[in-house]
């Protein structure tokens, strides 16, 4: 074989090579950076909550607050979600597209409020992740509890139904103006989705 070819051979296994581990470590090197920004969106969160918190002079009780204007920080965040169950904690983010979906859970109305007198619809991704989004939401049962801090205040939620729906099928996003309602979506199954997996609570303290 000439020199010259058998040096672009050279250089073409070496290129493959490159691109094959390229392409096995993305999908670990991304999580790794969207991780990342989640821990910087929910850690700025904190913060958020303990300014408010001091310039209010006491920390928001838990549907005390009025939510007649959602705050929000200053990097977009409107909140958190937690579910004490499946080790849940997420940043909330405004919108329902991939960009806040990769980061967190997503605000699908956003006209409606936590702890108001509505459906608060809230999205996440079905993660491979074990513990990450909504990767485990599958596992919550009725009388389980979900919290929802704002900068408005904190609000829990008690589990009372979970089933599966059709993609096309979006009566679950109906508002209700009668009482306080949160319902939490994600893909099912988790590899080759064909319905959606739907929680839905209403609040436990306060509210209409």
């Amino acid at each position: 074989m000439p020199v010259a070819t058998k040096a672009v051979v050279t250089v073409l296994i070496w290129l493959l090579l490159c691109s094959g581990i390229v392409l096995i470590l993305y999908p670990y090197v991304d999580r790794w950076l969207q991780e990342k920004e989640q821990t910087r969106l929910l850690n700025e969160w904190k913060l958020y909550k303990n300014q408010l918190a001091t310039q209010s002079g006491s920390n928001p009780s838990i549907a005390q607050a009025s939510v007649s204007a959602e705050k929000k920080s200053d990097n977009g965040v409107l909140g958190l979600i937690s579910i004490d169950k499946i080790g849940l904690e997420e940043p909330i983010l405004p919108g329902s597209e991939d960009k806040q979906l990769r980061l967190g859970i997503g605000v699908v109305e956003p006209d409606r409020k936590p702890g108001g007198a509505n459906n608060y619809v809230l999205a996440g991704h079905r993660s491979w992740t074990y513990g990450k989004q909504f990767s485990r939401l599958n596992e919550l049962k009725e009388g389980d509890l979900i919290r929802i801090e704002s900068g408005n205040g904190s609000y829990e939620y008690t589990v009372t139904d979970t089933f599966l729906v059709k993609p096309e099928d979006i009566e679950v996003l109906d508002n209700s103006r009668k009482k306080s309602e949160i319902t939490l979506i994600t893909c099912d199954p988790p590899r080759n989705p064909t319905h959606r997996l739907i929680v839905k609570g209403t609040l436990k303290n306060g509210g209409n």
